[in-house]
């Protein structure tokens, strides 16, 4: 799964940066809000495939580690289950307080 979300994520940065070369359209120095990522798809906005594949890449480990909880807790593996819990815990917070 890791290396699938990677591929996909490295495909889309290459594309979006493939797409502003060839455009002339400036990048973002900020990762858009998700809103203007999906109207910028509609589009073909080069910032809006940056910004996709910047979100992909993050989200990629994190789906991993939920896919990890919940194969712990099907294997009933409380230790892990926790110590998965507690790092999902701590990646959510340091969201809320980054500013989402």
């Amino acid at each position: 799964m890791l290396i699938l979300g990677i591929a996909v994520s490295t495909a889309a940065l290459l594309a979006g940066l493939g797409l502003s070369a060839y455009s002339h359209h400036p990048l973002p120095s900020k990762v858009l809000e998700f809103r203007r990522i999906l109207a910028g798809l509609r589009t073909g906005s080069p910032a809006a495939i940056v910004s996709l594949g910047i979100l992909l890449l993050i989200a990629t480990p994190v789906l991993a580690l939920f896919g990890c909880l919940i194969q712990y807790l099907k294997n009933r593996d409380w230790r892990y289950a926790a110590a998965t819990t507690a790092v999902l815990l701590v990646l959510a917070v340091s969201v809320l307080l980054g500013g989402g």
